[in-house]
């Protein structure tokens, strides 16, 4: 099997699953997606949409969606942990992603930068 075939399995059954199994977090990043499109925030890349907003913060994975900041978009660790890392958790845990990845995610985030700010240094340890 060729490399562009694999690669379309791969993007059929990850759809699959993000719009089935995964569908409560692909629902709430089409409905982000359908509000950056009309800000020219939206991108289309190996073969998924995203988004690029504002600078110095990270991203966050929304099903089969991702929004990534401008300096991060570059960065090939940020892209792989948000667009395909948190994307798989999404598949496999489904509707319990919300509950078991991304809320715990989000908070331990907040946490870091209430108490070291931008000094992404400390903030790398803190948990």
């Amino acid at each position: 099997m060729s490399n562009i075939a694999k690669r379309n399995l791969y993007l059929f059954f990850f759809y699959l699953l993000s719009l089935t199994w995964g569908i409560i977090m692909s629902a709430i990043g089409l409905v982000a997606m359908l509000v950056l499109a009309p800000f020219g925030k939206v991108k289309f890349g190996r073969g998924r949409f995203y988004a690029v907003v504002g600078k110095n913060w990270g991203g966050l994975e929304l099903g089969c969606f991702y929004i990534i900041c401008e300096n991060c978009q570059l960065d090939r660790r940020i892209v792989a942990h948000e667009g395909f890392g948190h994307s798989m958790q999404n598949c496999i845990l489904g509707p319990l992603f919300p509950f078991v990845v991304a809320i715990p995610s989000a908070t331990r985030y907040l946490i870091a930068c209430l108490a070291f700010g931008s000094n992404w240094t400390s903030a790398k340890f803190f948990f």
